[in-house]
């Protein structure tokens, strides 16, 4: 399984000396690209086969301490895909802490408290279907 801890230390480097709207920009970006990566990554281990990639974004209350992410996509067969996440702001080695759940034509498939701690994230890190 790949490891992004780039966008983690980008955050970082974008975060320090910024105002707070800034920062909740450089974060909100961060962690929906790399929602956008695992959800998938994480979507594949559960048996989802997407026919491209997640689109991801964040809500409007998104603060600098969470962020609320929205992704949306479709499998190879044409149903529709969602996963939503509540995700810590705070990345660590391309591990992201909260609280996501995808479900596929409505029906959940995966449930998660991390994603990208490879079937580690605590109840039901290792999802469903997989």
């Amino acid at each position: 399984m790949k490891r992004w801890a780039a966008p983690g230390l980008v955050v970082l480097a974008l975060a320090a000396g910024c105002s707070e709207a800034q920062q909740e920009q450089a974060i909100d970006t961060a962690v929906t690209t790399l929602m956008a990566e695992l959800g998938a990554q994480e979507l594949a281990s559960a048996g989802v086969q997407l026919s491209g990639g997640l689109d991801c974004g964040s809500a409007d209350d998104s603060d600098v301490t969470t962020v609320q992410v929205s992704c949306t996509g479709e499998t190879d067969s044409g149903e529709p895909v969602e996963f939503l996440g509540t995700a810590d702001a705070e990345i660590v080695t391309g591990e992201i802490n909260g609280e996501f759940t995808a479900t596929v034509a409505g029906e959940e498939v995966y449930s998660s408290n991390c994603l990208g701690c490879g079937g580690e994230g605590g109840e039901g890190g290792e999802g469903e279907g997989g």
